[in-house]
């Protein structure tokens, strides 16, 4: 899975998917940092942007939902994942469900310099 500031619910961009969610780009800078994101540059970041383009290219409205449900368990003060780098937020997310068109379209990474 890609870290969470890049194809997830929890977006670092001012459009996160999960209501009421606050953010520690401090923390997730440094989680960035420990996990190499940083240092993918040329074929590897392209490989990297392609797997996660086509990873995430039918995330649903449904995944969504669990992810934000979860994001106090992954990334909240006792988090598996990272700990404190979120706050609890509402669990549910920002966007209303369209039954229409349940996908969610993600942007791109962004890649590091």
């Amino acid at each position: 899975m890609p870290t969470c500031f890049g194809r997830s619910c929890c977006r670092s961009s001012s459009k996160n998917f999960v209501a009421a969610i606050k953010l520690d780009r401090t923390i997730g800078t440094k989680f960035l940092v420990q996990s190499g994101y940083f240092t993918l540059k040329g074929k590897a970041w392209k490989d990297a942007d392609f797997l996660a383009e086509d990873a995430f290219k039918y995330l649903d409205y449904e995944t969504v939902a669990h992810l934000c449900a979860g994001t106090d368990y992954l990334f909240g003060g006792h988090g598996v994942l990272v700990e404190n780098l979120m706050s609890a937020g509402t669990g549910e997310p920002r966007m209303p469900y369209d039954s229409a068109n349940p996908y969610i379209r993600l942007p791109p990474l962004r890649e590091p310099k």
